[in-house]
């Protein structure tokens, strides 16, 4: 799960190939899903991912993975070399200036 620093916790155990991580869910408060990824070390393709698991509804589908894994594999493989990971929705909030005050428009 993300801190409030933005740093992001990962459980790992340096003997095992499986890492275990939280993640919170978007829709319930108090609901968090562990997601497990087992991985072979030293491999750079889509061959180095050699199974995954989620707690959540969709977490062991037969084919794909539910957006927790994919989310996570996104992040360990791509989004931690950002300087920045932006919201989906952040480029339409600053599109708007919030200080301004709304007009009415009477026809």
């Amino acid at each position: 799960m993300q801190n409030e620093d933005g740093t992001l916790n990962i459980k790992f155990n340096a003997e095992s190939d499986i890492i275990k991580w939280e993640v919170r869910s978007r829709h319930l408060n108090q609901k968090t899903y562990k997601c497990y990824i087992q991985y072979s070390p030293n491999s750079n393709d889509i061959s180095g991912i050699t199974g995954y698991c989620c707690t959540c509804a969709n977490g062991n589908r037969t084919v794909g993975c539910c957006s927790h894994v994919a989310a996570i594999i996104y992040h360990l493989t791509h989004g931690r070399y950002l300087s920045r990971i932006y919201r989906p929705a952040e480029s339409l909030t600053n599109l708007f200036d919030h200080n301004e005050d709304i007009l009415s428009v009477v026809l």
